[in-house]
Parts: structure tokens; sequence; C-alpha cells
């Protein structure tokens, strides 16, 4: 049977950090382990996103027929664009993941000894 795991954001914000809870179970089971945790602040994810979430509105625009912001369509240099600021939003979304903040350090620790 599969192992079930689920994040759950008890509120916080990107410039405070967020009070998580980590869930954990058999799947069709009720989750029988939950752990607190915290992601700490990161204000600049949102920028990445919102980088990544503008390009690809340009690339989709482009890809439809549309002008996009810039007047001038260029498909190749659109999407060489999004495919960049994709790659940079995930970089920085991992590496908030694998920081090295004590209280999430010890919430991974947790995990890989439930899940093995």
């Amino acid at each position: 049977m599969a192992k079930l795991v689920i994040l759950k954001f008890d509120g916080g914000s990107f410039q405070d950090g967020f009070k998580i809870t980590l869930r954990i179970g058999e799947e069709g089971e009720p989750l029988t382990t939950e752990i607190p945790g915290k992601l700490p602040p990161n204000s600049a994810l949102p920028q990445n996103y919102q980088r990544w979430q503008s390009d690809f509105s340009e690339l989709d625009k482009c890809l439809r027929g549309r002008r996009g912001n810039s007047g001038v369509i260029y498909p190749q240099q659109i999407l060489e664009q999004c495919q960049q600021s994709a790659t940079a939003f995930i970089k920085h979304f991992k590496n908030w993941l694998n920081s090295p903040d004590k209280a999430l350090q010890n919430l991974r620790e947790k995990l890989y000894q439930k899940l093995g």
C-alpha cells in the first residue's frame, strides 16, 4: 500500500514564515502521524513565481497568435525566457524546502524516519 503525505499550511506569510503540519499515513487509511514544523521566511519566492507566471502568459499569447507586451513576437525567445524563469522558480522553491533552518531539519528527519 502506498504512503500518503500531506503538507498542511497552518498560517503565516512569506515574510514571517509558515506554520505547517506534516501528515503521514497509508493510502485509504486514516492519517496516523502528524508532525508540526515551520517553513522559514522567503520573501523572494512570490516574485520568482510571478515572473514565471508572467513569462508563461506571454508564451501563451504568442502560441495563440496574439501580440504580447513586447509588441513583436519571437516565439523561441519567449519560450527560452519562460524556461529560464520556471527553472529559477523551481530552484528557489527547492532551496526553500531544503533550508538549513533547525525546525525544518527536524521535520525532514522525522519524515525520512517515517518513510524509510
